[in-house]
């Protein structure tokens, strides 16, 4: 067990905090989501055909939030383990998950203040990776990218296990930086390109994504492989929502548009209050309902004022991942925007739990987004940018409910045949147990 000694309080003034020791938990609860993995050829299909594998998956989470990236994280652990695959998740320990899993958790302790917590565990991983490594013996490992550690890809090369690297995003793009700051975005770069040379493989949530390593840093391109987003079609299902909408106020019958996640900038918000003054014209009762918190709370609130539609408009903030069903289902329409310039724009989580929730969805004309809800014909694809265009849309979705019901239904047998996190899973570790065999090739093809 390792440790850190506490670090003294000083009365009223900011206190610091250290996480618990490299601890783990796991519960042998079954997964919801993996209800109908549990026995035969279903499960051997599903998990690539080979053997079970011993993992260890190393990330940097606050597990006690609610994000896409935890949700991601979470479930593919989860249902891997569910799988038969036995799954280690290193992680800070300065936020606990709130609920049991069927997978290990090992909280590495770190000083939990903004300065110090990055730096901490930079240092504290060291010890625990390699009482973990020594202790479970891992055959495979996957960081799931943290940009300023390279303590995993030397822990896996020590121990001789393959790694992995998994890469949800373009670094230039999801960090920020002031000028002043800009040796930090090189040293980042440099730790990033370290982890891939380091890497067997790479899964990557894009193509775009997949193409700015290749790009940047010269991974080969039959070496990394996109794992898209899923969801848990137990969790995300039809269901009555009578009661949250009169606790939210609105009245029974009321067309409700919706949005559930961060309100950031690239969410494209904006776009829908722009449009939802042409929609009251023709339909005053209809509400919008935006369930998350973010940044743009605030100033989306106001451009609402500002626009005079103030009222039509819900702002829950955030609420628990368990309550986000069902405040889906409250909406008739859901929305699915996305602004640029960014080069990767994802893969939204919520697209998958929208359909899943047999809900339309109304999405912006860009590759991950309005191609793929016209492709499976569970909605409809718009030009978000043009108020005119997206609220001829939603007023034409909203007086259709045939029309919705048919696109939901689509949606929801779509996502129940090939989104699932369990089949994400399932594609995970059929990768993993290829990785290391496919990535020494592509290295000695490369230096021949």
């Amino acid at each position: 067990m390792w440790s850190i000694p506490a670090l003294p309080r000083s009365g009223t003034a900011k206190s610091w905090s250290v996480s618990a020791s490299c601890t783990s938990s796991a519960v042998s609860t079954p997964c919801p989501s993996a209800a109908t993995a549990t026995s035969g050829s279903s499960r051997t299909s599903l998990s690539g055909g080979g053997s079970e594998m011993r993992l260890a998956v190393i990330a940097y989470e606050d597990l006690s939030r609610y994000n896409g990236a935890i949700v991601q994280l979470v479930e593919l652990c989860e249902n891997l383990a569910a799988l038969g695959h036995s799954v280690t998740l290193y992680n800070p320990g300065h936020g606990r998950f709130p609920r049991p899993v069927k997978f290990k958790i090992r909280y590495v302790p770190v000083i939990d203040l903004p300065l110090l917590r990055n730096l901490s565990y930079l240092i504290m991983s060291i010890p625990c990776l390699a009482a973990g490594f020594l202790r479970d013996r891992p055959e495979r490992a996957v960081l799931s990218e943290y940009y300023l550690d390279p303590v995993p890809a030397l822990a896996c090369a020590v121990f001789g296990v393959p790694m992995t690297f998994f890469v949800n995003g373009i670094v230039s793009e999801d960090m920020t930086l002031p000028s002043a700051l800009k040796p930090v975005m090189w040293l980042i770069n440099l730790v990033q390109k370290f982890n891939c040379a380091m890497s067997a493989a790479v899964l990557a949530i894009t193509d775009e994504v997949g193409l700015d390593l290749r790009e940047r840093h010269g991974f080969p391109r039959e070496c990394i492989e996109v794992l898209h987003d899923g969801v848990d079609p137990e969790k995300f299902r039809p269901m009555d929502s009578s009661a949250l909408r009169a606790e939210l106020g609105i009245a029974a019958g009321a067309p409700v548009t919706g949005f559930v996640g961060g309100l950031f900038k690239w969410h494209g918000l904006d776009y829908l209050v722009e449009a939802v003054p042409l929609v009251l014209k023709e339909l005053p009762e209809a509400r919008f309902l935006i369930v998350g918190g973010g940044p743009l709370g605030e100033s989306l609130k106001a451009l609402a004022v500002e626009r005079g539609v103030r009222d039509a408009f819900i702002f829950t903030g955030r609420v628990p991942y368990e309550e986000v069903p069902r405040h889906i289902n409250v909406f008739d329409l859901c929305i699915c925007f996305f602004k640029g310039p960014r080069k990767n724009p994802g893969d939204p989580v919520k697209t998958y739990e929208y359909l899943a929730c047999g809900k339309p969805v109304l999405a912006s004309s860009v590759k991950g987004y309005g191609d793929f809800v016209e492709r499976v014909g569970a909605g409809v694809s718009v030009d978000a940018s043009d108020p005119a265009q997206a609220a001829a849309a939603i007023l034409k979705l909203l007086k259709a409910p045939a029309l919705r019901a048919e696109l939901a239904g689509r949606g929801r047998l779509e996502v129940e045949k090939k989104h699932t996190w369990l089949r994400r899973a399932g594609q995970m570790a059929a990768f993993l147990e290829k990785a290391s065999s496919r990535g020494a090739a592509a290295r000695r093809g490369e230096a021949s």
